[in-house]
């Protein structure tokens, strides 16, 4: 469904920047979030390959400006064929990423998050579904546009 939203988007509001955080950048930030998530831990981390750091918030979603800072706040804009490659990357690696993961393992390897690891990936699946949510109301409120309920495979 997210990558429905995504595919959906005219061009004018994937870089509308109202509400507040464009299209792009939730859409990125949703995607930026899973990628981080389905790892053991924040430390094996690895950003994608097209991936702007080099920003104060490199998930896309602008948060407290730190004024000591020089550098920018938000990356410059992803394109929709960039966030649909991330996308692609992400859902490729869900089925090995999950085999993986210990999920009796009482720690989620997040220090922010400090919960069991089985709480975690419900936490994961949630933020997807919050963001795709809202792009999805997006694209109803401006275009008439709906997304498909997608449900098993």
């Amino acid at each position: 469904m997210l990558r429905q939203s995504i595919e959906q988007c005219s061009e004018d509001l994937w870089y509308s920047d109202e509400p507040t955080n464009a299209f792009w950048q939730v859409a990125y930030h949703a995607v930026f979030f899973t990628h981080l998530y389905l790892g053991p831990r924040s430390a094996t981390f690895r950003p994608w390959e097209r991936h702007q750091g080099g920003v104060q918030h490199p998930d896309g979603i602008a948060g407290r400006s730190d004024p000591t800072s020089a550098l920018p706040l938000i990356p410059s804009p992803y394109s929709k064929a960039d966030v649909l490659a991330y996308w692609e990357v992400c859902d490729k690696m869900v089925d090995p990423a999950v085999d993986a993961l210990d999920l009796q393992s009482q720690d989620s390897g997040f220090s922010w998050y400090p919960i069991p690891k089985l709480e975690h990936q419900i936490v994961n699946i949630r933020h997807i579904q919050h963001h795709t949510a809202q792009l999805a109301d997006r694209l109803r409120a401006s275009a008439g546009i709906g997304i498909r309920w997608v449900g098993a495979r």
